[in-house]
């Protein structure tokens, strides 16, 4: 199932569409709170998406190793949040994946198309409180206003003369706000523009929604 689109979203699929997971993998992830108010975080993950009891001739010594490393901080003081991430991915064997998705039967649920060897992720993003200005609500209830920024491409790098498709480098710009009239409980909503390369349409939405956070017993 990896594509251009998505790159290793789903991974090894079989025909019947259940997924396969019999091969190992290790994360590792570091938090550092020695700065109040600030987290630091980095982390890592490699497996073979490909070395697992999807047994087809095709696939016969391909690992499709994984290999992810991220960064991210949140710095929450002083009644503002501000996030970011940066993640950057490579797969190996993406020419004879590419190859192998190529040349499946029409009848195949997965995509036939290349995959890029590597990917990348970024983003940040910004929000206050506005209501900590006004004395009546600021400790029972919370109103953020914030703006984010996303990069992502899926074909970031290729490998074995495939084409880096452009038009997987997206931009993504979003606004909104978030309400708190209690606790546990946040009413969101927020408008944002995928932005694309010029010969393709830019994609805006707008989300509304009611969030619930608790315990039920």
């Amino acid at each position: 199932r990896m594509n251009n689109r998505g790159w290793i979203h789903n991974a090894s699929g079989s025909p019947y569409e259940y997924k396969i997971a019999t091969a190992y993998a290790g994360v590792l992830r570091i938090d550092n709170y020695s700065i109040k108010g600030l987290r630091l975080g980095m982390s890592g993950y490699i497996g073979n998406s490909g070395s697992n009891s999807l047994k087809h001739a095709n696939y016969e010594g391909v690992k499709g190793t994984v290999s992810i490393g991220t960064f991210d901080f949140e710095f929450n003081k002083y009644n503002w949040i501000v996030r970011g991430n940066l993640d950057y991915g490579h797969l190996s064997n993406s020419a004879r994946i590419s190859a192998i998705n190529k040349n499946l039967s029409a009848y195949s649920p997965s995509s036939r198309t290349n995959v890029g060897s590597d990917a990348i992720a970024a983003g940040t993003e910004i929000g206050y409180n506005l209501f900590s200005q006004f004395e009546k609500v600021r400790e029972s209830q919370k109103l953020y206003v914030f703006g984010r920024y996303e990069y992502y491409d899926t074909m970031y790098k290729t490998e074995g003369g495939i084409l880096d498709e452009e038009c997987w480098g997206r931009q993504k710009v979003t606004v909104g706000m978030n309400y708190y009239p209690v606790k546990s409980i946040g009413i969101k909503a927020d408008y944002s523009v995928r932005l694309l390369k010029s010969q393709y349409n830019n994609e805006p939405a707008l989300s509304i929604g009611i969030t619930y956070a608790g315990l039920f017993m």
